[in-house]
């Protein structure tokens, strides 16, 4: 979907990948606060 808008350079675009990033960036945060809480060896593929 967002793939065609990439291609045809919609200015929309950068602002949807601005959003993608925080949110990967908000999740691994969250991931390492949880790992933490609970041990951090409980998951090992969450460095």
């Amino acid at each position: 979907m967002f793939g065609v808008g990439t291609a045809a350079g919609i200015p929309v675009t950068p602002y949807f990948v601005m959003i993608l990033s925080i949110g990967l960036i908000a999740v691994v945060i969250v991931g390492h606060i949880v790992a933490h809480m609970f041990g951090g060896s409980s998951n090992p593929t969450m460095n």
